[in-house]
């Protein structure tokens, strides 16, 4: 708001003729429309949440329309009263008594509360996204053609004439300018003219008129809402099947897990003595320490759980080890082989999977795992090896039936939730690392889909890598799958590190030994008894400083000496070393990206038929409503008229691009950062390929657009004014393209840049 504000004082301030006035009029009525435009993108994703809770009977549908639209009402009174109380006098309107402001505040109140609930009613109804942000940009377009100002009433053709009878854009600069010119400050029949002039009507009963006309709108826009989210079907059920046993014995007889196509240099991790240490939130002085002194080691084919209650550090390390911290202070001592570990070149060597899986919904899961194959192996792995290497990782994690699949936006669209997860880790193997790094690879999964996850962690394993794992409450069949066990507890101290044996027999003997500690009851799940013995669950029963205990065990003297060897460089042991940030060259880096690009933008055809069928539409907008002016020209008027077409071909066709590509952007985001972290790319290469893979739509947008428009219009007949006029559209296209680009990827959400792009789009009007 404060940012309008300075604009408007930067253009009107203390406004004194009625052409400026008028102006002033109409971005108020622009401010308090582009302020509701979030509520589209709020709308749209909460209603996923709605359908769930709607189809198991939480409420009727009546009940949540009317208090989602009652509820912003508030915040739009406190809206049209701060932005009223600092424009109204800053620009210098009628100041003859109190009557003109309050009238003033009321009208955008008003219309702040039903362009809240018309944004509201398209997200409600709206499919997709993309087709929400176009259905948006096309009325808020229509809304503003339609509003009395860009073209003034009796020049509005009579078949557009009923757009602004029913636009509540034009009943809000109506009575709004109407409330203005009727005062005595615009006495002496000056007030009257002007009305005039712009074809306004002059008697003050259209202010009530336009006021009741707003909400009545906001009455129909929220009936249309509830029966929108009456009928609206929920989202689908689908059942998924995983491999059988049958099929994984016969994966096993085709593959050995130790003898794939590639190989890879055995890493053994070695830390001594870790601490981190961020800063205290708020003002505060001083530092929190997240992790106190932690030593520890992973072996080649060996399968490491992190462990802990939420807050005590387990993640926490794990990113301290793969090097993904990039703010607070990190001390002690990480080795590779022996050899100082180096994160250029680890990162090379290391694969991560993320607790959340990110995949691009447009790719196959063949198609996913050859692009991470492309652009993470060495130059010295030719093509054909990399693709035989990935049809060896979909086996292995046993995804090949599935392999010619979509991966789709959600489980409900494309492949289920475990499947993601196995994909997450194959998209890492891909790259053959040395030492896998997983996040909770088991979080959110069912316990018949956690194991299968587990086997293809166990499988992994057993090919002669590191494995280590963050792990939250896991089943016994999981937690005895570990071959060795960091256990932390609050604070970030250790409290048990170390193979822990048979049946998980070694750290059972450890905390039974200790005095008070409640023994293992049979049936218990080992995981859930020592989380609670440690007081890292939710009940724990003793006094007892565990971290303590096993600080002066034998136990903790044994890792010790371990890990002091392990720092120690082993002969044999080969240092991590690459001399290239990148696995793949820029120019392989391009095109892959280019590639896969090209093949989601061909796969998602909402987006860019949605953008053409609403290219139609307002190329016939805007020659319907501009008909024939340009053969019309013989005063100053016409001129005015041809210009307007001019500027809202340039302006609006560009902005509604800017709008529907921004969900698109979104929807890849998550994928860019991971791929970005595992340093699959660039920046560069990735943005390049993304403007390039647009160029194509956007001039098939253009001659789209021109063919109709500039016939309708009927601008000059003349070859080279033609495709001068198609090459400036493309070119604006392109442009305000890469802007919403920019928008969606420097805001943190989806309604966010909705309200960036609307304040850019007022800024370029």
């Amino acid at each position: 708001m404060s940012f309008w504000v300075l604009l408007l004082e930067h253009f009107f301030y203390d406004t004194k003729d009625y052409v400026s006035i008028f102006g002033v009029l109409f971005s108020c009525s622009l401010f308090m429309t582009l302020a509701g435009f979030p509520h589209m993108a709020i709308a749209f994703n909460s209603k996923k949440v709605f359908l769930k809770q709607r189809d198991a009977h939480f409420f009727p549908p009546s009940l949540y329309t009317l208090t989602a639209y009652l509820v912003y009402l508030p915040y739009a009174l406190m809206d049209a009263v701060l932005f009223s109380c600092i424009v109204y006098f800053m620009v210098g309107l009628s100041t003859d008594g109190a009557g003109p402001f309050f009238t003033f505040v009321l009208i955008l109140f008003s219309m702040a509360s039903c362009t809240t609930a018309l944004f509201r009613m398209i997200g409600d109804i709206s499919p997709t996204m993309v087709l929400a942000n176009a259905a948006g940009g096309a009325l808020l377009l229509i809304l503003i053609m339609s509003s009395g100002f860009t073209i003034l009433r009796p020049s509005i053709p009579d078949w557009w004439i009923w757009s602004y009878y029913i636009s509540p854009f034009a009943y809000t600069i109506r009575s709004l300018a109407i409330n203005e010119m009727t005062t005595s400050r615009w006495a002496g029949g000056e007030g009257q003219q002007a009305l005039e002039e712009f074809g306004i009507f002059t008697s003050r009963l259209w202010i009530w008129m336009g006021i009741l006309a707003l909400w009545g709108f906001y009455a129909l826009y929220a009936l249309i809402s509830h029966f929108s989210l009456t009928y609206t079907k929920g989202p689908k059920k689908r059942a998924f099947l995983s491999a059988s046993a049958a099929a994984v014995s016969d994966i096993k007889e085709k593959l050995d897990y130790r003898k794939l196509a590639l190989t890879f240099v055995p890493v053994t991790l070695a830390f001594k003595d870790l601490n981190y240490f961020v800063p205290r939130p708020g003002k505060s002085q001083g530092h929190l320490q997240l992790l106190d002194k932690i030593s520890g080691y992973a072996k080649p084919g060996t399968l490491t759980a992190l462990m802990g209650s939420t807050g005590a550090g387990k993640t926490t390390l794990m990113d301290v080890l793969a090097g993904r911290k990039t703010s607070g202070t990190t001390e002690g001592e990480i080795r590779i082989n022996g050899h100082p570990k180096e994160q250029k070149s680890f990162r090379r060597v290391m694969g991560y999977v993320e607790q959340i899986d990110s995949h691009s919904a447009f790719a196959t899961v063949r198609e996913t795992l050859q692009f991470s194959a492309a652009l993470r192996l060495g130059q010295d792995v030719d093509r054909s090896q990399k693709m035989n290497f990935v049809e060896d990782i979909l086996y292995l994690i046993e995804l090949h039936k599935i392999s010619d699949l979509l991966v789709g936006l959600s489980p409900a669209e494309g492949i289920s939730l475990e499947q993601r997860k196995r994909l997450s880790i194959g998209v890492e193997l891909v790259a053959n690392p040395s030492i896998l790094f997983m996040d909770e690879p088991t979080s959110g999964l069912d316990a018949y889909a956690a194991s299968i996850v587990m086997k293809a962690v166990q499988n992994i394993a057993a090919s002669g890598r590191t494995v280590i794992c963050t792990i939250h409450q896991p089943s016994s069949e999981i937690f005895l799958a570990f071959t060795h066990l960091l256990v932390l507890q609050k604070g970030g101290k250790t409290v048990f590190f170390g193979p822990q044996g048979h049946e998980c027999e070694t750290l059972i003997r450890f905390l039974e030994s200790i005095p008070g500690t409640v023994p293992l009851k049979e049936g218990i799940n080992p995981a859930n008894w020592m989380l609670e013995v440690v007081n890292g669950g939710t009940s724990g029963t003793v006094n007892v400083d565990y971290a303590h205990e096993f600080s002066k065990s034998q136990l903790s003297a044994d890792a010790t000496n371990e890990v002091k060897e392990l720092l120690q460089p082993q002969s044999g042991g080969r240092m991590v070393e690459f001399d290239e940030k990148f696995s793949a060259p820029w120019s392989t880096q391009f095109s892959e990206c280019l590639k896969k690009n090209v093949k989601s933008y061909w796969r998602n055809p909402s987006f860019n038929t949605t953008r053409y069928v609403m290219t139609v539409v307002l190329a016939l907008i805007y020659g319907s409503m501009y008909w024939d002016v340009g053969n019309t020209i013989r005063n100053a008027g016409n001129v005015q008229d041809v210009l307007g077409a001019l500027f809202n071909t340039a302006v609006f066709l560009g902005v509604f691009n800017m709008d529907t590509i921004q969900p698109v952007v979104f929807m890849e985001r998550s994928v860019f950062y991971r791929e970005r972290a595992s340093g699959t790319y660039g920046v560069l290469p990735y943005t390049l390929a993304l403007q390039i893979v647009e160029i194509p739509y956007l001039i098939v947008q253009s001659v789209l657009y021109t063919s109709i428009a500039y016939f309708m219009i009927n601008f000059e007949h003349d070859v080279g004014k033609f495709f001068f006029v198609m090459l400036v559209i493309a070119l604006n296209l392109h442009m305000l393209s890469m802007v919403g680009i920019l928008i969606a990827t420097i805001t943190a959400a989806e309604h966010i840049a909705s309200l960036v792009g609307a304040f850019f789009s007022y800024f370029v009007d």
